[in-house]
């Protein structure tokens, strides 16, 4: 006991500063500037606030605390009601109130991805909870599925008469955890599909809701779990397999007792995990010359079942890259064009609204397909390995004297030992013969107690489950919100829209319609609670019916130990071999069913595997019935009113000014002014609409634009006296129309700056409408590029290149395959190129420069900082630099692109490389100030680099190497912008600050 808690002691040392490394990733994450309802009331919200960061400290704590307790509880004082105390907690904590997350089964999947993909963005806290468990798995044996995992300790519970399963059969069910853990690896590395967290048993459970498939999974388990011991930990949990590996090894595991085995069976008997091996006997002389013989030949088809399962799965890509959703949106299109299936699902609808070509999507599944080939090769020879080893170690004998645990099966439980005599007695809990017999009159008295209410809470519990079936069947049938009433009033309202009687009962029938789906949801919720409680106390009070019924055991004299082990293990290895079977005949079933001419298969995807050559054109129904056709012409025809780069350097055209740069062409900027009392300002005039993006400026205009969820306008102003010269709202298309997407209140539904090349302006709004305005106002195009999937909202501000409009359209996920870069014609709005981006959705602007004899257009979002030609779309040069939600747009400067965020780091980039220059042209890189909203600032001297929290950081540009760094104090949401050699700087109010960056400190000019 003292060895063990001298080593606790450490293990929490360390674990302490893990918990204080941890939460600081979860803050960095939630440093995304919350948006400023000043003066604005809340609306009630269903969504649950985010977790505060300090709650991970907790989670930490929580899980470190049942580590040390579990360990304790079953090396150090042997409690078996202490380990049941944790359980409890457990499941209280880890289980209902976190609702089965953060997860260190699911987090095998994030530990994976991280390491397949380098981009990944992994909290410390999860990178926690999966090797926490193992580490005291190292030290201490499987303590974490003793009572602190939440799905072992559910099922722990649950284990009210549990049978023993055959050695032989549980050595083949055995394999299952280790065939789950390789699909799961494997479907995460490629990025496809988090499996094990879509098939956790009992979350549904934890969070009193879920599917009904799943729910009704869960609810067998644990009705198997009554009768078979932990089911799920056993024969599933790939989390289980990792540990049972490590345990092997452990310094110290749960042992039956310190003292003499007497060798009386009764562990052997308590224990429902077939966890207790038996005393061994010598092996006969002439069976040892067939088990060396045996055992070579294993051996050396070790290899042969390795290579042959690689084999095997790698002809499984097809079947396993359907649970990709690009794979799985890919072969529904085909089908759906083809007519191989009617009608359309939203996917497919969102695919089409997008204008993106088919080739795009095919190609994208083409590659996720090969990526799942070598998942699949690497997945079939994990297997081969498995059902070798398995058989090695089943004909390898080993000697025991005594009963003993498992390390690899045994999950400390604490029932061998609470029933063994040599440990009670040791334990001094074994009572003289009266007080015995007291207690057992007393277990009489008590079992028809525990019974009854066991019957109660099982009849209370069955009737609960049946309403809530009743109620979710009906609400299936009869959804509130679809109530054909309504319906044939709102159609009524169509027919007659100035009736005001007709729209007042509307009004009221959709009140009380909405109360009735409150009430039902109220119902469901209160119900899960009774159903909750009803089966705790029926599953407490039948373990106490149980145990109270059970006769006590008396040790049996010590017999001759009979050699069972040869006869178990050799059904053990013909059990393995027909699941090894089994396990590749319904390979082969998927693969020769996938081999078929089915939609979505090699050869249909390679129907468009080729881009569409030069100057063709590609053309696919939308949801409206309409058309959106994509040219994919490789050359610019130059126009002959193209601005001269003079004109774009004189005026302000686009975000950011000439190139993005925030530099100013003019010196003579006043340096003094009063907002509210007027002094220093010229005029000012009220914007009719809101919108969060900045002023553009040519000649004597000046050009914003604003917009509501149904309202979006272009406005010009004079410069010279702020007169609104024309306000010109863009008619949206169906697809636009249909449904405003949803925005982050700082992102608004005008946050893309317009553009403009003297001519025409180019504007943009966040439901993917982008249009074009002569100077006097008149609508030159409109068209959709179809409503982005952006969980803020839609940001990036179009630009231009001589006669093309450049816009980053990134959205969604990377393996929803939605986001590209698009150049359309700014006479017309027709698509000239488009260019496929494997990012996911993002909010920065692109910038375009010429640099080593080239004009480059480089956009950045996690992971890519990648660089185009503007002419006709093809890529020039990337680097893999960037994690995390990406909005700070790059800069241009004296060679080098300026990028980075505060989820990585900040690169400095030569711009004259070609192909992935990840390695070669990062000139330098920084790691203090790093923004999180706001745009840097960069000359040939220095870098500014702002927060949104108000600190200004200075980089020496070239050679990198902070500077010096200025904490405002304040709020900044603006870039700031260099006027001559002053910097000005503005916060979310309008107050700003003039300084003068010099290599020593920053000078406050006003």
């Amino acid at each position: 006991m003292t060895r063990i808690a001298r080593a606790l002691l450490p293990m929490m040392g360390l674990v302490v500063v893990a918990a204080i490394l941890a939460p600081g990733m979860a803050w960095g994450i939630e440093r995304f500037p919350p948006p400023d309802f000043t003066d604005h009331a809340l609306p009630e919200t269903q969504v649950k606030p985010p977790r505060p960061a300090v709650m991970e400290y907790v989670d930490l704590g929580v899980l470190v605390l049942g580590l040390v307790l579990a360990s304790y509880f079953a090396l150090g004082s042997r409690s078996r009601r202490g380990l049941v105390a944790v359980a409890i907690g457990s499941i209280v904590w880890l289980g209902f109130v976190r609702e089965g997350c953060v997860c260190p089964i699911g987090a095998i999947q994030n530990v994976t991805l991280a390491l397949a993909d380098p981009t990944y963005a992994i909290p410390v806290v999860v990178i926690a909870f999966f090797g926490l468990p193992i580490l005291f798995t190292l030290f201490f044996g499987r303590t974490f599925c003793a009572a602190v995992c939440p799905l072992g300790a559910v099922q722990e519970l649950a284990a009210v008469r549990p049978v023993r399963v055959p050695r032989w059969l549980e050595q083949a069910l055995g394999l299952l955890p280790y065939v789950y853990l390789g699909a799961g690896v494997a479907l995460a590395a490629t990025g496809s599909a988090f499996l094990i967290c879509r098939y956790d048993p009992f979350v549904g459970f934890f969070r009193l809701g879920g599917t009904v498939n799943m729910l009704v999974a869960g609810g067998c388990l644990l009705v198997i779990g009554v009768f078979i011991g932990r089911p799920y930990c056993r024969f599933l949990c790939p989390y289980g397999a990792i540990l049972g590996l490590v345990s092997k090894v452990s310094k110290w595991h749960a042992r039956v007792t310190p003292d003499e085995c007497i060798q009386c069976r009764l562990c052997e008997d308590a224990c429902p995990y077939g966890a207790i091996d038996p005393p061994t006997v010598d092996q006969r002389p002439e069976a040892r010359p067939v088990a060396r013989r045996r055992l070579g030949l294993l051996l050396a088809l070790l290899p042969v079942l390795v290579i042959g399962g690689g084999m095997l799965g790698r002809q499984l890509a097809v079947p396993l890259s359907r649970l990709d959703p690009t794979v799985a949106l890919a072969e529904r299109v085909r089908s759906e064009n083809l007519g191989l299936v009617e009608g359309t699902t939203d996917a497919s609808d969102a695919f089409r609204n997008t204008g993106r070509p088919l080739g795009d999507l095919y190609a994208a599944a083409l590659a996720q397909r090969h990526k799942l080939a070598l998942a699949g090769m690497a997945l079939g020879a994990w297997i081969g390995l498995v059902v070798g080893v398995k058989l090695i170690h089943l004909s390898i004998r080993r000697r025991r004297a005594d009963y003993d645990p498992n390390p690899a099966n045994c999950v400390s439980c604490g029932r061998c030992f609470w029933y063994c005599p040599q440990e009670q007695a040791r334990l001094g809990l074994i009572e003289v013969e009266e007080k015995a017999e007291g207690g057992r009159r007393k277990a009489e008295e008590r079992y028809p107690i525990a019974a009854r209410t066991a019957w109660v809470a099982g009849v209370f519990s069955v009737i609960v489950s049946a309403m809530l079936l009743v109620d979710y069947a009906r609400r299936q049938v009869k959804d509130p919100l679809d109530s054909p009433e309504f319906l044939e009033l709102k159609a009524e309202l169509v027919e007659h829209p100035r009736d005001e009687a007709l729209k007042e009962e509307i009004r009221a029938m959709d009140f009380s319609l909405r109360e009735a789906y409150y009430r039902q949801r109220q119902f469901a919720h209160a119900g899960g609670h009774l159903l909750l409680l009803g089966v705790f106390v029926f599953l407490a009070a039948a373990r106490t019916a149980a145990t109270l019924r059970r006769k006590p055991s008396m040790p049996e004299p010590a017999a001759a130990p009979l050699d069972t082990e040869a006869r178990t293990h050799r059904i053990a290895r013909a059990s393995v071999a027909a699941l090894a079977l089994v396990l590749v005949a319904a390979a082969t079933a998927l693969t020769l069913s996938s081999r078929s001419e089915l939609p979505g298969s090699d050869e249909a995807l390679a129907e468009m595997r080729e881009p569409a050559p030069s100057g063709a054109s590609m053309t696919s129904p939308s949801a409206e019935g309409t058309t959106t056709t994509t040219t994919t012409t490789a050359a610019v025809a130059p126009a002959s009113d193209l601005p001269t780069d003079a004109d774009v350097h004189k005026y302000w055209p686009r975000f950011r000014g000439p190139g993005g740069s925030g530099v100013s062409a003019y010196t003579n900027l006043p340096t003094a002014w009063n907002g509210a009392s007027g002094e220093g300002i010229v005029w000012k005039t009220k914007v009719p609409l809101p919108g969060n993006n900045s002023p553009v400026v040519w000649g004597d205009r000046v050009f914003l634009t604003g917009a509501t969820d149904r309202q979006r306008e272009v406005y010009a102003f004079d410069a010279k006296d702020g007169k609104l010269l024309w306000s010109q709202p863009i008619p949206g298309t169906p697809q636009s129309t249909a449904e405003p997407p949803k925005v982050m209140e700082d992102t608004g539904y005008a946050a893309p700056t317009v553009t403009t090349d003297g001519r025409r302006v180019y504007a943009m709004f966040a439901n993917g409408d982008v249009a074009a305005l002569g100077f006097d106002g008149k609508i030159v195009w409109t068209r959709s590029l179809g409503v982005p999937e952006n969980m803020y909202g839609h940001a990036s501000s179009p630009v231009m290149y001589k006669n093309l409009v450049l816009i980053q359209f990134d959205q969604a996920s990377v393996k929803d395959g939605k986001s590209k870069l698009l150049a359309l014609e700014g006479t017309t709005g027709k698509t000239v190129w488009e260019m496929p981006r494997e990012v996911p959705n993002s909010w920065a602007t692109p910038i375009v420069f010429r640099h080593a004899d080239r004009d480059q257009i480089v956009a950045a979002a996690w992971p890519w900082v990648i660089s185009y030609s503007p002419a006709d779309g093809k890529e020039l040069w990337r680097a893999r630099l960037l994690s995390g939600d990406h909005g700070v747009s790059p800069v241009f400067a004296d060679g080098l692109v300026q990028i980075g965020n505060e989820y990585c780091k900040w690169f400095a980039l030569r711009a004259d490389g070609q192909g992935d220059v990840t390695k070669t042209h990062v000139a330098w890189k920084g790691e203090d100030g790093l923004p999180d909203l706001v745009s840097p600032l960069a000359t040939g001297e220095f870098l500014l680099l702002s927060t949104s929290t108000g600190t200004v950081t200075c980089y020496d540009a070239k050679k990198g190497g902070m500077l010096w760094e200025e904490d405002f104090e304040t709020d900044f949401s603006s870039s700031p912008s260099l006027v001559g050699n002053r910097v000005y700087l503005f916060r979310k109010d309008g107050k700003g600050w003039i300084v003068e960056p010099t290599r020593e400190a920053c000078k406050r000019i006003a």
